[in-house]
């Protein structure tokens, strides 16, 4: 995959079934989702209707009208629009920061922030494609305080006695990379020096070889 997590390996629709796997895979309850993408038309009707309250965090400014107060126009690596620990979920579909590659100190900002916006043992879920390599994403997020593991999703039985296909509903199977947070809570300024002590460390080692 060569170390990029493209919007391509994303699926251009999250069915409501497949958002509520990703909120229960990520801990979420009743609060506040985070999706990191392009914005979807119907991607605040398709959270509400599973019963969450979603904000929409996009690098690129949308085509049409959208409510200023659930979509948010930012860069992950830049200034975090979202407030730190405000959010039980986190769904990155893609963004520019970590298109451009997962072995730069933006990328390791970018997530770093993500993380940051997170509730007490809750998720950050990186999604791709059935089969994703994650194995860059692992790298990346190497030193820092989260717990990894690897999450899939796959129709089956269900989406044949629930009439899917008659309803147009493609089946969907996809990957997804967790980082799950502890019980302590970071503040951003931690996450950040964190991160300049991870970048650091990780010159020297470079250097040394």
């Amino acid at each position: 995959m060569n170390g990029q997590h493209s919007s391509e390996a994303v699926p251009a629709v999250l069915p409501p079934r497949v958002l509520k796997f990703l909120a229960r895979v990520g801990q979420a309850r009743t609060g506040s989702i985070l999706e990191v993408g392009p914005l979807r038309a119907a991607a605040i009707h398709d959270w509400q209707s599973v019963g969450y309250q979603p904000l929409i965090l996009t690098d690129t400014a949308p085509s049409t009208p959208a409510p200023s107060e659930q979509v948010l126009i930012g860069d992950v690596a830049g200034g975090m629009p979202v407030a730190a620990h405000s959010v039980e979920t986190v769904v990155v579909r893609s963004a520019r920061t970590f298109d451009k590659g997962l072995d730069t100190p933006e990328s390791l900002l970018g997530v770093a922030n993500l993380l940051s916006c997170l509730k007490a043992q809750r998720s950050l879920l990186v999604v791709g494609l059935a089969g994703h390599d994650f194995t860059n994403w692992r790298s990346l997020v190497g030193g820092l305080p989260v717990k990894v593991s690897d999450v899939s999703y796959r129709d089956g039985l269900g989406w044949w006695l629930g009439l899917q296909f008659l309803k147009g509903s493609p089946q969907v199977q996809l990957s997804a990379l967790r980082l799950e947070i502890g019980q302590d809570l970071i503040s951003r300024l931690q996450w950040h020096r964190l991160v300049r002590e991870l970048i650091l460390k990780r010159s020297s080692h470079r250097a040394a070889a």
